[in-house]
């Protein structure tokens, strides 16, 4: 009885044995399928780490770049403002010298206006005194004729008179 019991205990035993090592063996291997995902989720993290980072670098990149541009634009504004100051400048600057150059034209324009006022007056007493010197030179042809035909009828005259008494 004795000897049957022990083998029996150590049949059983054997069979916990088995078993056990069974247990292990499938412990052992999903042990291993559980490293290996382990090792494929750690690959993830990493590669997703590194993802992350190379994001968070192209985020940063794009927020100086942002800045940059921020600072461009302000720079461009300030630009055109004082571009558009210094033509607003210019353009009352050159308004005001237009001003000036129609008040220079229209006193120009008035001196003009005056001097041929006076240039016609000069022409108009001009023509007046050229008449009234053709009037008196015409006059004194009259009288010249005058006296010449007076001289020339006493000239007819004395020698008819001549003539009449030499029997000429």
């Amino acid at each position: 009885r004795g000897e049957g019991e022990r083998r029996r205990m150590e049949a059983e035993a054997k069979k916990e044995r088995q078993m056990a090592e069974a247990k292990v063996s499938e412990l052992a291997v999903a042990l291993r399928a559980e490293t290996e995902r382990n090792l494929a989720l750690e690959g993830e993290v990493e590669h997703a780490n590194v993802e992350r980072d190379r994001v968070q670098e192209r985020v940063s990149q794009m927020g100086e770049t942002i800045m940059a541009t921020r600072r461009e634009l302000s720079q461009a504004r300030d630009n055109i403002e004082e571009v558009s100051r210094d033509a607003e400048q210019k353009c009352e600057a050159l308004s005001a010298t237009v001003r000036a150059r129609e008040g220079d034209i229209r006193a120009r324009e008035e001196e003009l206006a005056l001097s041929v006022a006076a240039r016609d007056r000069e022409a108009v007493a001009t023509r007046e005194m050229m008449a009234a010197a053709r009037a008196t030179e015409a006059r004194r042809i009259l009288d010249l004729e005058a006296k010449v035909m007076g001289s020339i009828q006493e000239d007819f005259k004395s020698v008819r008179g001549l003539e009449m008494v030499g029997g000429v």
